[in-house]
This record gives structure tokens, sequence and C-alpha cells, in this order.
């Protein structure tokens, strides 16, 4: 974590952990409340902490919640997947946070979701004291269904026909795929559609 200037004291959760620039290790993953105080003043920011990597928090100070002197802001992302920021290869946070601090002006910001497959760098003009939005728009995958000895298929609750279904299109992210027979029943399945392979989800209905 790093204030601008620094020299910020810095604490995590209610717990003192120096001053800034400052490397805060053994945080739980999920989102922990980060508080900066300064003479410049007092600035609070949920970050949010995936496993197994490093995010990276640039606060200025001055520009935040309480001095409302604008030379910070803030940037938004409504994504129907959970997507992390990064900019210079440093991570910033992700979606699943309300909002991402950062220093005004323009940002190239990185959209990355690695088990999907989805990657877009996406330019943002930050205005002082306010919030960006970024909106990101879910790209296609393709799925491949088949059932011996033939079902029908449902898709979130959709009806798409019967198999064989081959390089069907969907969004990616999770699915659930209902397989139907009339005399054998239905089996449900959650499967995962990416942006690396086509997706293939083969059963037999004659095995329970």
């Amino acid at each position: 974590m790093k204030s601008e200037p620094s020299g910020a004291r810095v604490s995590v959760d209610g717990t003192s952990r120096g001053t800034a620039p400052v490397l805060v290790t053994n945080l739980a993953p999920g989102e922990h409340m980060v508080v900066l105080e300064s003479d410049a003043g007092t600035v609070r920011q949920t970050v949010t902490v995936e496993s197994g990597a490093t995010a990276s928090l640039m606060v200025p100070l001055g520009g935040g919640h309480q001095s409302g002197s604008g030379s910070g802001g803030w940037v938004t992302v409504s994504s129907p997947i959970v997507v992390q920021l990064f900019e210079s290869g440093q991570l910033l946070g992700s979606s699943q946070s309300d909002r991402v601090m950062v220093t005004a002006g323009r940002h190239e910001l990185t959209l990355v979701n690695e088990a999907l497959g989805y990657r877009d760098t996406r330019t943002v003009q930050v205005p002082a004291g306010k919030i960006a939005n970024l909106s990101v728009e879910v790209p296609k995958g393709t799925i491949a269904l088949n059932a011996q000895p033939w079902a029908e298929v449902w898709i979130d609750g959709e009806k798409i026909g019967e198999t064989p279904i081959g390089n069907y299109q969907l969004s990616v992210g999770t699915h659930d795929v209902l397989f139907r027979h009339p005399e054998l029943g239905e089996q449900h399945y959650s499967t995962i559609v990416t942006l690396k392979a086509p997706a293939r989800l083969s059963v037999d209905l004659r095995k329970k």
C-alpha cells in the first residue's frame, strides 16, 4: 500500500500496520477495510484480496471521502462475471468491490478472469472526486452436448433442442444443464463455459 504523499498511518480491519508504503501480509481472502490517516485527512477504502494474489492500493491523500479536495476518484465495474482490475501489471481490485480508488486522470486498465480465459483492456478517464463506470459485456464460448441414448436439453431453464448438439454458443460462466428422456428421467449438471476451449458434456441416462 502506498499513499501520496507517503508516510500515512495504515490500519487494516482496525489493526495498525505501520506507515505507507507498506506490504501487509497474511490477510485472508475477501474484503478488508483499509484506513490511511495523515495530516491531509483520513481515507477509508475497501480492498478485495484474492487468494494467491497481491492487491496493490495507491491512495491519493486529500482526495478521499472526508477531505473532498478531489485529487482522487474511483472506478466501478458492472460485470456478470468476476473480473480483476490490473494497471501496469499491478492488481488494483476486483468487480466484487463497490468501487476501487485510483488517482484522477486517464487509466489503462486490464480486466481479467483467468479461469474463464477472459481478458480485455479498457481506457477510462476518472474525474477528480467522482466515479467512472466500466461495463463488461461477457463474450460467448461454445459447448457440445450429447446423451445416450438421446435427450432433450434445457440450459438455464431454456429448451435448446435434442442431442447431439454441437458448437452451441453460450456466454462464458457457469450454466445449469438439464437432460430429459421420456422413459429414463432427467439429470442435472453444472458446467463452465470458457474462452479457452469448447466445453463438452456427455452423459449416459441409462446409468443412475
